[in-house]
């Protein structure tokens, strides 16, 4: 029954994302949930600045030209193999490769938050 409900959720908030307010995606979702609603939001690549910058971008994390650091990786590298979907689920939940670690941000980002930073890292990082 939940996974039918959380199932339905995600269907139905596709459906009328192009009708809602920034503000409709509070990011009170967890994980994998967040996904499909979040690649459905129209990301804003200078809002996507702003947050990569308090987020990401200090000099123990990515950098603010992406070039990473001993603990987290080349943006420039990673970013354009990557899906939407994967950008999304990497920055809501984490991840671990070549001994570089990053923390999932599902509980410190929004759903609009989360499609910024994926807006602004297509367009400074490339990818599609």
């Amino acid at each position: 029954m939940k996974f039918w409900l959380g199932t339905l959720v995600a269907v139905l908030a596709l459906g009328t994302t192009a009708c809602a307010d920034d503000d409709d995606t509070s990011g009170t979702g967890t994980g994998d949930d967040r996904v499909p609603i979040i690649i459905g939001l129209s990301g804003d690549a200078t809002a996507g600045a702003t947050e990569y910058g308090s987020s990401c971008g200090q000099s123990s994390c990515h950098g603010s030209d992406g070039s990473g650091s001993a603990t987290a990786r080349d943006l420039n590298q990673v970013v354009p193999t990557l899906t939407d979907e994967k950008l999304v689920d990497v920055i809501l939940n984490g991840s671990v490769a070549n001994g570089s670690v990053m923390p999932g941000l599902a509980s410190q980002m929004s759903d609009q938050e989360v499609a910024d930073v994926v807006a602004y890292c297509r367009d400074t990082f490339g990818g599609s």
